[in-house]
């Protein structure tokens, strides 16, 4: 005889909710980066003006 444990029920939509949120965590924090990265070279840029 197999014992079967059981699991909590969760919605369907649980699952794809979840994974909307992770790719929508790792998009901005791709567009975070990308960011800092502008504005780093902005000021390295400005700076190199003023030198």
């Amino acid at each position: 005889m197999f014992i079967q444990e059981i699991q909590p029920l969760r919605p369907v939509f649980y699952d794809m909710f979840v994974l909307a949120d992770n790719r929508i965590r790792k998009e901005r924090d791709h567009m975070a980066k990308d960011r800092f990265v502008e504005v780093y070279s902005q000021g390295l840029t400005n700076v190199e003006k003023l030198s």
